[in-house]
């Protein structure tokens, strides 16, 4: 159980190795399935033609085509890249919102966890020794844990290990100290006490969020003189560089358009379009603002028999594709259930994805209903395995749930009176920085 691990020594060298992936089950040859059979063509299943009628009978009003349309236009990308963010100008954004630059007393953290205690002790002995400590996680951590490396303040951790981190010395680490993910170590690197960053610490923040906010103004203003000038796509020569003008293949809503990305929230405004008339307003597109005009459209209709044929042939396989991928994540749950380790099981399926710190708004990428699926979390406790869902038209997925926690009533009212406190307290400190600007007052 766990993860394998060793020490190699030889010519003076002493060298970790840490095996990533043990993969439990024979994974036989593609040429010796297709042999047996296992796998069939589209044009091999559903080949009765009977079979293939009744599902047309029963399922003709969801066989249809879908919307397609072909757009011209204009779209401009931001590029903040391109964009010149002068020292002044960020000299000034730092001083009118100095408030948003404070922080209370912070540590530099760094934590290590393992899942049996010998493990932990060993590799706090080599951190003790000076072994780097990027080195020493690599090969001896087991799982992330939910606090990431780095400055924070003292009152975002825990509360036992607040007074924890305040006694340990800077640059040591933590005894292993147990919890219910295995071993924790942590690191206490430098102190920062309570005040403002420097301008020179966040010079590059400032500079960046200044050249975003700058690019998405040039961007929509160029995007917006061209759609207050013209009436139609001919016109678009005339207002905007050939690099910025496009046209796209006829393809349909649920797929991403080349430069524009995803349009499925505007396929209804879209379909009203007359051929080469305007979309009525801008568009937010990936990164940019567009002008779209309709060239081409295709409205979704009734498939007849012949047409429907391919596709129910299709959904035949699908369905025992999803079969079997049902199944075999079935398995590898009851795997898990069993003790199996969830990296080294699931490394050939893109391994086990980890999200901490979820709450009711977060978003779980990869998956387009993330407060759905976060609801149903809260109807369950720690510990539990979800079934196989389908969450796209080729993917499926699981989740297990390592902890929760619930708010009750007494502790909600707390948590919101202490959010109100550290907004009366941001607000006190922007006055504050206000007003020594105001009367010069030095710190």
């Amino acid at each position: 159980a766990g993860t394998v691990y060793g020490v190699v020594s030889g010519d003076g060298i002493e060298s970790f190795f840490v095996v990533s992936s043990i993969y439990p089950r024979y994974i036989p040859e593609f040429d010796d399935l297709m042999e047996l059979g296992y796998f069939k063509t589209v044009g091999d299943i559903g080949s009765d033609e009977e079979v293939i009628k009744d599902y047309f009978q029963k399922h003709q009003k969801d066989l249809t085509s879908r919307d397609s349309v072909s757009l011209s236009g204009v779209v401009y990308k931001l590029e903040p890249d391109s964009v010149r963010v002068d020292s002044l100008e960020i000299a000034d954004y730092y001083e009118r919102n100095l408030g948003k630059y404070y922080h209370e007393d912070a540590v530099n953290c760094r934590f290590l966890v393992c899942e049996d205690s010998e493990r932990a002790q060993l590799a706090y002995n080599y951190l003790r020794q000076g072994v780097d400590y990027e080195l020493v996680k690599w090969c001896f951590s087991d799982t992330s844990y939910y606090l990431e490396d780095g400055m924070i303040e003292y009152q975002s951790l825990p509360k036992e290990m607040q007074n924890l981190m305040r006694n340990i010395p800077e640059q040591m680490y933590s005894s292993p100290l147990e919890i219910d993910a295995g071993w924790l170590i942590i690191g206490k690197g430098q102190v920062k006490r309570a005040g403002y960053y420097s301008l020179e610490i966040v010079r590059d923040q400032i500079r960046d969020e200044l050249a975003y906010f700058k690019a998405d103004s040039l961007a929509y203003n160029q995007a917006k003189t061209v759609f207050d000038s013209t009436s139609s796509f001919n016109d678009c020569a005339r207002y905007a560089e050939s690099a910025n003008i496009f046209k796209t293949p006829y393809q349909e809503f649920e797929q991403d358009f080349p430069r524009l990305g995803n349009l499925a929230k505007y396929r209804s405004t879209l379909m009203r379009l007359y051929w080469n008339e305007k979309m009525t307003q801008l568009v937010k597109v990936d990164n940019g603002y567009a002008v779209l005009f309709m060239r081409k459209k295709k409205a979704a209709k009734q498939l007849t028999y012949e047409e429907a044929k391919p596709k129910i042939k299709e959904i035949f396989t699908s369905d025992k594709e999803l079969g079997k991928g049902k199944k075999y994540i079935r398995a590898v749950i009851n795997d898990l259930k069993n003790g199996a380790e969830a990296d080294s099981l699931l490394y050939f399926l893109g391994g086990f994805h980890r999200e901490k710190n979820l709450g009711l708004d977060s978003i779980i990428p990869g998956f387009e209903q993330s407060q759905v699926l976060i609801q149903d979390m809260t109807n369950h406790e720690a510990g539990y395995y979800s079934p196989v869902l389908k969450v796209g038209e080729e993917k499926l997925m699981f989740y297990h749930i390592n902890a929760i926690k619930k708010v009750n009533q007494q502790d909600f009212y707390r948590q919101r009176k202490a959010f109100r406190l550290r907004g009366e307290e941001d607000d006190y400190q922007n006055w504050l920085a206000e007003y020594r600007e105001g009367k010069r007052v030095r710190r």
